[in-house]
């Protein structure tokens, strides 16, 4: 599935996306407000997500059914 991010701080934002193991499955960075991000072709399950903007990290939980 896919979904979008959206953050309010200007700049870049780096995103990593890591499984319920603790493996980095992607990364990479938004130069906007928005970005979207497909996981089709990962395994169910739940993952993590990281923003981390102006040195401030902000970790969400999503699951992929």
């Amino acid at each position: 599935g896919s979904f979008t991010i959206e953050t309010t701080a200007t700049g870049k934002a780096s995103i990593e996306i890591y499984d319920v193991l603790g493996n980095k499955v992607k990364a990479f960075e938004q130069n906007g407000l928005k970005s979207t991000v497909d996981l089709s072709g990962y395994p169910k399950g739940m993952y993590m997500i990281n923003v981390i903007t102006n040195g401030k990290k902000v970790s969400k939980k999503i699951i992929l059914e």
